[in-house]
């Protein structure tokens, strides 16, 4: 197996785009693509950051020796929950973390009824991308345009109140077309 095969278990195991996982590591998407591909080589600085990120351990991304995780998922870092400077997050997750004070919720009430566990909360602060998962039920439960919390457009809320789901939303009929498509080929 290769590094860009074993790259690509680690992303879909996290319920990562190759944009969200570019993003995190500071290049875009088609890279990931290409390193995915074997038509570019994962770096060892690139592996060291998914290490730090996302828990992953290092030699077995570069090289398959040892376990894929460098710890057990339940045992997260201190230093991996430190809350970064808004400055350092992507506008996504700015926007995401906005949601509750918008909506007149505790962070508590927000996350119980997309079913989201506070620790994940904990990992958006840190600067985990914002799952794909939960930007889908933040529009179904909540009625947040897609369009908003993705790029950012007004209003942030369907005027309607109804659920924004994919097929209402231009930006989610692109996104659920790329996902049919699958990943490799888009």
């Amino acid at each position: 197996m290769t590094p860009g095969e074993r790259l690509k278990i680690v992303r879909e195991g996290l319920s990562l785009t190759q944009g969200q996982l570019g993003e995190s590591l500071g290049f875009k998407w088609t890279k990931v693509k290409d390193i995915e591909l074997g038509k570019q080589r994962l770096t060892p600085e690139a592996a060291l950051a998914i290490e730090k990120i996302y828990s992953v351990n290092f030699k077995w991304l570069l090289v398959g020796e040892g376990n894929m995780e460098r710890r057990q998922p339940t045992q997260a870092a201190p230093e991996n929950l430190t809350p970064l400077p808004p400055e350092d997050l992507s506008e996504m997750s700015i926007r995401f973390l906005q949601l509750p004070s918008l909506l007149d919720l505790t962070d508590e009430e927000f996350c119980a009824k997309i079913e989201m566990d506070m620790i994940e909360l904990d990992r958006i602060r840190a600067g985990r991308p914002v799952p794909g998962l939960v930007t889908r039920a933040v529009a179904f439960e909540y009625g947040i345009r897609m369009r908003w919390l993705k790029l950012g457009e007004i209003p942030f809320r369907n005027p309607s109140g109804a659920p924004d789901h994919l097929a209402q939303d231009l930006f989610g009929v692109i996104e659920l077309a790329h996902l049919k498509k699958g990943p490799a080929e888009g």
